[in-house]
């Protein structure tokens, strides 16, 4: 019987474990997709600030903020300008 708890024990750790990892593997992918989008939004001056402004905090933001970071990066659908507007604006405030 305690041979047969210590397999049930060894399996729920390695469960557990690639839980974990597929947990980190998904926040990973999602920082990498967000880092994709933000420089490739088709305007050169926007894709180098946004790009380079979501690289040095993708990595710390938490919930909340990559939340508002997907809204800002879905502004721009079908190549509008309205993102590129709105940041041209604000210099202009």
């Amino acid at each position: 019987m305690s041979d047969f708890l210590n397999k049930v024990f060894i399996f729920l750790r390695f469960l557990l474990l690639f839980l974990c990892l597929l947990h980190e593997l998904i926040i990973l992918f999602l920082c990498l997709r967000l880092l994709y989008r933000s420089r490739q939004r088709g305007f050169l001056e926007l894709d180098l600030v946004l790009g380079k402004w979501v690289e040095e905090h993708i990595y710390s933001m938490d919930e909340n903020g990559v939340k508002a970071l997907i809204d800002v990066l879905d502004l721009v659908n079908n190549n509008s300008p309205s993102l590129h507007l709105l940041v041209s604006m604000s210099f202009y405030d």
